[in-house]
């Protein structure tokens, strides 16, 4: 179900203007119930007077996501040396400003870089273990592929995808893509350009992978509450982990196969171990956190949120220890380079 809560933070979000979606509480809508908008009814201007041709507030979007209609003209992107260096680095998807911008993980006060070519909508991002970034584009049905220290894609996948919010890559290649509004998770083979399995999942939010390169994808279920599927390589049904919180929102898995899942309407960030469904840490998150990403030491959790920022937390601790604002209008996706040990 749509909590009236959630429903009025998707409405009341200062982050972005809504244009959908946003009277009174009550149950969930269908996909194929919500308003399909083909014409704009206006022209919308965010805080950075940036225009948008639709608006939508959909559960299992962050609370005031804007999809850009069409290509938007941005700034070209550019990487200083810092950017260009082994170091290691955070990416940031920031929607409202069409772009990833990249900092320094160790000191990350203002941009290093920014990527725009070939970006339209950019939510979830990945970074896989030879540094190759990898962005879903919301808007342009599509994910590009970044090879390290540059700022055009190598690859564009656009067949088969529609409306991608989140990526990641298996240690064997294979390219995993979420689709929240077709309730698909889209699969490309190693070398391939075209999909090799398509699995059927309802509302999918955040996919992730063991060091089996099993799947683990977290979706919203047919009551509105969320949980995890896992499914075996190559497999066309999944397994429920039996994971049960308010609204699933994104999920990694650290070297110890433990499941991270973050709950959107609880604000917390939840931690299991293998086969267990109730966790055995949970860390508080501000509001209207989207994704996440873990550090390559694991000792850190990096959330995405629209407030727009990318919160650091400590895994031990639990506290917050840092926060990424600098230069960002929205922050709904996050990687890290050199990744996590799961990520490469």
């Amino acid at each position: 179900m749509l909590h009236g809560n959630r429903r009025s933070a998707l409405c009341m979000s200062a982050a972005l203007l809504l244009l959908a979606g946003c009277s009174g509480g009550g149950s969930q809508t269908s996909n194929s119930a919500l308003p399909q908008i083909s014409q704009p009814q206006q022209v919308l201007r965010s805080a950075a007077n940036t225009p948008f041709d639709s608006l939508t507030g959909r559960m299992g979007l962050p609370a005031g996501f804007a999809a850009i209609g069409g290509v938007r003209e941005t700034s070209p992107g550019w990487l200083s040396e810092d950017a260009k260096s082994p170091a290691a680095k955070v990416y940031v998807s920031d929607n409202s400003a069409n772009a990833v911008y990249i900092y320094k993980a160790k000191s990350p006060t203002a941009p290093i870089g920014t990527i725009t070519k070939g970006l339209n909508s950019p939510l979830g991002n990945f970074v896989d273990g030879s540094g190759n970034l990898y962005v879903a584009n919301f808007g342009g049905n599509s994910v590009t592929v970044y090879p390290p220290g540059e700022t055009a894609p190598s690859k564009t996948y656009t067949s088969g995808l529609s409306e991608p919010i989140g990526v990641a890559v298996g240690s064997d290649g294979t390219i995993y893509v979420s689709e929240f509004v077709t309730n698909e998770v889209v699969e490309f083979y190693k070398g391939k350009t075209k999909p090799s399995l398509t699995l059927s999942v309802h509302e999918p939010e955040g996919v992730a992978l063991d060091s089996s390169n099993n799947l683990y994808v977290s979706y919203i279920n047919n009551s509105g509450s969320g949980s995890v599927i896992k499914f075996k390589p190559k497999a066309k049904t999944g397994t429920d982990l039996g994971i049960s919180v308010q609204v699933a929102g994104d999920v990694k898995l650290d070297k110890k196969n433990d499941v991270i899942l973050e709950d959107q309407d609880a604000k917390t960030v939840n931690f299991y171990k293998p086969g267990a469904t109730s966790p055995y840490d949970t860390i508080a998150v501000g509001a209207d956190a989207y994704k996440l990403a873990l550090n390559s030491a694991e000792t850190s959790v990096y959330v995405a949120t629209v407030n727009p920022e990318v919160d650091v937390y400590g895994i031990r601790s639990g506290t917050l220890t840092g926060a990424i604002t600098s230069g960002l209008q929205s922050a709904l996706g996050v990687s890290l380079s050199p990744a996590a040990p799961l990520d490469t």
